[in-house]
């Protein structure tokens, strides 16, 4: 299949820029300059009058008034600021993820599976061992550092060997293993394997267009798809962000789960890189003893 060249399917500035991340930043500023001003008429009523005293019995009844009705408005634009520059740090998290995934997708395409043979791709298996298994714990574990905490994975497999692995590299140093590890580390890759999910797509290129439009399919579930050999693969990536500042998360919360304890934000990504499908056959090992 060949590809003329891959232009993106949409503006990702001008999408980002008339997305809701943005309206919220744009709110965070105007109660920003709500603030200031309050804050500033405030000193003005305070440092106000011919002379200190009199100026300071006149405006500290004003003053103390005028900061109990700032305080809730000024802590309430900090908690959104916080939450939203989360909000955009967890959307550079997710769109890494996509990137290696995507990566992932690339270099075990060609292998030879139980099911899945050399480019070939089974949409919605989910065994352990397959390759749709193999890409969504790569994204998991990209997603682990900014993911929420949901138990500490045990039971699970892949959580346990990731606990292990880490472990073994404290005590190769010959450090105690922290009991973060086993906790906190623990139940956020739990939680980003839960709130993550992947969907491969065909890309599909018009060259009869100029620019070439790019069109991205996604793969029928229960199907064997095949792919060239130098095929673009795209793998979009749909994560659960979970909103960890009190309060403002219910407000900003798009999907809560059944008893409304973790409110999350829906964050995709999509990346896309030419399959690596093809498998060169290395000539065989030299008999040359080596030293």
């Amino acid at each position: 299949m060949q590809v003329i060249a891959l232009q993106p399917a949409t503006n990702a500035w001008a999408a980002a820029w008339g997305g809701p991340l943005m309206w919220g930043l744009a709110g965070v500023m105007g109660g920003c300059v709500v603030v200031l001003i309050l804050a500033t008429r405030a000193v003005w009523v305070t440092g106000r009058g011919d002379g200190r005293g009199r100026a300071l019995a006149r405006g500290s009844g004003t003053a103390t008034v005028e900061f109990a009705l700032v305080a809730p408005v000024a802590m309430f634009v900090l908690l959104l600021l916080c939450q939203i520059t989360m909000l955009m740090v967890g959307n550079i998290f997710v769109n890494y993820a996509a990137s290696a995934a995507t990566r992932a997708a690339t270099l075990v395409m060609a292998d030879d599976r139980r099911g899945e043979g050399p480019n070939e791709f089974a949409a919605g298996a989910r065994d352990a061992d397959s390759k749709h298994q193999t890409i969504h714990r790569t994204a998991a574990f990209a997603l682990a550092p900014i993911s929420g905490v949901r138990g500490t994975g045990s039971g699970n497999a892949v959580v346990s060997d990731y606990v292990a692995a880490i472990g073994a590299h404290y005590e190769a140093y010959g450090q105690p293993v922290p009991q973060w590890v086993e906790t906190r580390l623990a139940g956020r890759l739990s939680y980003a394997l839960e709130a993550t999910e992947i969907m491969l797509m065909r890309t599909v290129v018009d060259g009869s267009t100029d620019p070439p439009h790019v069109d991205f399919t996604p793969l029928d579930e229960g199907f064997l798809h095949a792919f060239d050999a130098r095929e673009p693969i795209t793998v979009r990536i749909t994560h659960e962000y979970h909103l960890g500042v009190p309060y403002i998360n219910r407000l900003l919360a798009r999907v809560a789960s059944d008893d409304d304890s973790e409110p999350t934000w829906t964050i995709r990504a999509r990346s896309t890189l030419t399959n690596m499908g093809i498998r060169p056959d290395l000539p065989p090992a030299p008999a040359v003893p080596r030293l």
